[in-house]
């Protein structure tokens, strides 16, 4: 679990200890490869809980709901 990883720990130690309640949250989930079986709404269910589970850690925070903006196709060839 991330919240175990040095790295996450040195942050949750840095929003505590240095630059206090973050007034904004960008979220970024790369994986390296997915199974051929992966679709579009897995990354809502089976990988956007992560995100959501660590950042309730991270900012000492609760959340009620939620909300996706998916990323739209250009015009362009």
């Amino acid at each position: 679990m991330r919240r175990y990883d040095p790295g996450y720990l040195a942050l949750k130690n840095a929003v505590r200890d240095v630059t206090g309640a973050p007034l904004m949250v960008h979220a970024a989930h790369r994986n390296q490869r997915v199974g051929a079986n992966y679709t579009t709404p897995m990354a809502i269910h089976d990988t956007l809980i992560h995100e959501i589970d660590v950042l309730r850690w991270l900012l000492d925070d609760d959340y009620v709901s939620a909300q996706v903006f998916p990323a739209q196709k250009s015009a362009c060839p």
